[in-house]
């Protein structure tokens, strides 16, 4: 038995995550198995800490992938919209079993629902969730960023510097 606290699936995608533990430069990382790649590095010395913030949800609302077995962050999805195509509420729709791949990715995009096989809605679904992470991943890092700048400290402590690379090379465009 161990004392590691058990892993939540992944926050945006619903799929399997994993502790990986390093031996070589004091961090480990919890990562989502799923395409949408979600990644969080921590420091071998806070693992449990690290598992308790991958863990917590602001809110615990997850919709179903009927017949995949999957689940997708309410986060994800467009409340507007699901009332536009289904006339009911996102937790009204999870209630009644979910929706299937190319319904939610309707409801993603902000479109009316049109027929998309499951295996590319499911892909597509996987890179929307994977874009709302890195973006809110590199908001939280620049609000971190300009507190630290307006309270004069240094911008990015030595232990964070693993973290702000991981998000600057997702959100790294090539210059034209």
């Amino acid at each position: 038995m161990t004392d590691t606290p058990i892993l939540a699936p992944c926050p945006f995608c619903g799929n399997v995550s994993t502790l990986k533990r390093s031996t070589v430069g004091g961090y480990s990382s919890i990562v989502c198995q799923a395409a949408c790649a979600l990644v969080i590095v921590i420091s071998n010395d806070r693992i449990a800490e690290g598992i308790a913030a991958w863990n917590h949800r602001a809110h615990d609302k997850w919709m179903p992938i009927m017949h995949t077995g999957m689940w997708i962050s309410f986060a994800v999805l467009d409340e507007r919209q699901a009332q536009r195509n289904h006339g009911q509420t996102l937790a009204r729709l999870a209630e009644r079993g979910g929706l299937n791949a190319a319904e939610a990715l309707a409801i993603a995009e902000r479109r009316a629902y049109k027929h998309v096989h499951t295996k590319d809605a499911i892909v597509a679904l996987s890179a929307l969730a994977a874009a709302k992470y890195q973006a809110d991943a590199a908001e939280m890092l620049l609000r971190r960023l300009v507190q630290r700048h307006r309270a004069g400290r240094d911008l990015v402590q030595p232990e964070e510097w693993p973290a702000v690379e991981a998000v600057a090379m997702r959100n790294a465009s090539p210059l034209r």
